[in-house]
């Protein structure tokens, strides 16, 4: 009897060593499947960062339309969409995609080059107002390639000002 319940305890054992076995199988096929989509993405994402930095923005838009499905909450997909969408003249849709950029991450209210798009944006939309508070912002940054091009956008403001 007491050899029985120990082939059945081994039985048991070694049923349970097999299962768990497989499940790591698994586990790992699933997780070099999700690395292999994660690499994919990462090299659709640094082609789309170079046409955008290239000015080439509908040719950008292609390549990040391929990953936007699966990263629509993602603050920096977003904010190059909204970059893109600036540079096709598309500023009421850029307005939107900035402003689900820092939805998603608040935090990007710090950042010189967000702070310039955002006033770039609003600059185009003629709303005056929010561009040259955008730009106020953005010229806290004294070190910034952006606090420049945001002292040239408020000149250009400043200067339609007196036009008028």
């Amino acid at each position: 009897m007491k050899e029985k319940s120990l082939k059945r305890n081994n039985y048991i054992f070694f049923t349970l060593i097999i299962l768990a076995i497989i499940v790591i199988l698994i586990c790992q096929s699933a997780g070099i499947e999700q690395n292999n989509q994660y690499l994919e993405d990462y090299k659709i994402y640094r082609s789309y960062q170079q046409l955008i930095n290239q000015e080439k923005y509908q040719e950008a838009e292609k390549y990040l339309n391929h990953i936007l499905p699966r990263y629509q909450d993602n603050y920096l997909v977003q904010w190059d969409r909204g970059k893109i969408l600036l540079g096709e003249k598309k500023y009421k849709e850029a307005e939107n995609a900035l402003r689900l950029a820092r939805e998603i991450r608040p935090v990007l209210v710090l950042r010189p080059e967000y702070l310039y798009n955002t006033a770039e944006t609003y600059f185009f939309l003629k709303d005056i107002n929010k561009a040259k508070q955008y730009l106020n912002e953005c010229l806290k940054y004294e070190d910034s390639t952006y606090t420049t091009k945001a002292r040239e956008l408020m000149q250009q403001i400043e200067a339609l000002g007196e036009v008028k």
